[in-house]
């Protein structure tokens, strides 16, 4: 009789263990979720982050820009990239759109006007 109670018992622990097993994991995962999604979420914050890195890729290409036709300009070399021609080089390596160009320059087929300037993420990017 002695050896029936020790195996009750000890069945007993191993479903509360189980069931406790379980809770936790439920509150894992629901703490998963949250850090995933919502409003700081990390795929929001991946997503920004993103945009950022866009935008200073863009600016960074426009100051380089900028810096080599000062060069060619003391140089006296005509060999200087046009606006438009960075600009659709930027938008070949995907770092700007279509209509962002068409913001920057203009697109009189669109009946967009030139602003000069395009905002990416945070930053705004001036001609």
């Amino acid at each position: 009789m002695g050896k029936t109670k020790k195996l009750k018992k000890a069945k007993g622990i191993t479903l509360i263990a189980l069931i406790i097993t379980i809770i936790i994991l439920i509150i894992l995962a629901g703490i998963s979720i949250a850090s995933l999604s919502g409003q700081n979420g990390i795929l929001n914050k991946a997503i920004y982050a993103k945009e950022e890195q866009r935008g200073a890729s863009v600016q960074e290409a426009k100051d380089l820009w900028e810096i080599n036709n000062e060069a060619n300009e003391y140089a006296q070399n005509s060999n200087s990239e046009s606006l438009s021609e960075l600009l659709t080089r930027l938008v070949n390596e995907k770092l700007l759109t279509e209509d962002e160009k068409d913001e920057i320059i203009g697109n009189e087929e669109k009946g967009i006007e030139a602003t000069g300037k395009v905002e990416i993420g945070s930053r705004t990017k001036a001609t």
